[in-house]
């Protein structure tokens, strides 16, 4: 087996940690999937879908773009009480 290639019955370090952090990622993943599946653009979309879906993806974008500061500034913050 080569070693750079998963084992299927590996699990990831979020799924085999059941804090209430990992929970929250591992939900916040499956989301986040969903989301793009709900959006991505298929062959046999009629245009106005295609137009929605576009104009979702788009707006997903937007509203991470729009959280990251504060994503950074909690980062920031944990640093600052963990030392």
């Amino acid at each position: 087996m080569n070693p750079n290639t998963p084992s299927t019955n590996e699990t990831s370090p979020q799924e085999s940690n059941p804090s209430p952090n990992n929970a929250f990622l591992v939900w916040l993943d499956k989301v986040y999937e969903r989301f793009l599946d709900f959006v991505k653009i298929q062959e046999n979309d009629a245009i106005p879908l295609y137009v929605v879906k576009l104009g979702l993806r788009f707006l997903g974008i937007i509203i991470m773009l729009a959280l990251s500061p504060f994503i950074i500034l909690g980062f920031f913050i944990a640093l600052m009480v963990a030392s």
